[in-house]
């Protein structure tokens, strides 16, 4: 499952009417950049033809054409026209997203919840640190007794100063094991690594 983002969530877990929709939240670059213009646009004048030119078939799409009055309802246009597009081309499919979020009082969990399925079902940020890139690893040792157990800790403590050394100073290392990590976490389910010693 991809991760939704806060809005969606937010939508599921209250309505989409009273969910405000940012220009930020708008996937594609392109409409979100002509959308952010509209907030920001401050002068009243009746040619808006050019102004709007780039996204008047989404605004005919979305119905959300009006009379320029003052420069408050450009705002009203970009922030009408954002929620549509978030929502209302994407009604249909929303609905059957929460019936089958339905299933074993998923949504309704949710809907008491919200802030207990935000790290689950969107994406955070995580920082790579020393703890949690050596935790994804289930060491696989000789017994105690064993001759093997000595070199084995040897390594071990070097293994943990490298992870250390990864951790104080940011590399292109860093970022590949972030990675790496990042995909096996954002689901929330720990998946495990076993680390074997060959001596």
């Amino acid at each position: 499952m991809e991760d939704l983002s806060s809005v969606l969530l937010e939508a599921l877990s209250s309505t989409p009417e009273s969910t405000f929709v940012a220009g930020q939240d708008i996937p594609d670059m392109d409409i979100r950049n002509y959308l952010e213009k509209l907030l920001t646009y401050q002068e009243e004048h009746s040619n808006t033809a050019n102004l709007f030119e780039p996204i008047q078939t989404l605004m005919q799409l979305a119905g959300t054409h009006k009379v320029i009055r003052n420069a408050d309802d450009y705002r009203k246009i970009a922030e009408e026209t954002a929620h549509w597009y978030i929502f209302g081309r994407k009604w249909a499919a929303f609905e059957r997203l929460k019936e089958r979020l339905k299933t074993l009082g998923v949504l309704d969990a949710m809907t008491k919840y919200p802030n207990a399925f935000k790290h689950v079902m969107c994406f955070t940020e995580d920082t790579l640190t020393a703890k949690t890139f050596d935790n994804i690893f289930r060491r696989v040792l000789h017994p105690l007794d064993s001759n093997k157990r000595g070199t084995e800790n040897l390594l071990l403590s070097l293994w943990k100063d490298f992870i250390q050394e990864l951790q104080d100073k940011p590399s292109d290392v860093t970022a590949i094991l972030y990675y790496w990590l990042q995909d096996r976490t954002t689901t929330g389910i720990q998946t495990r690594t076993h680390c074997r010693f060959f001596t």
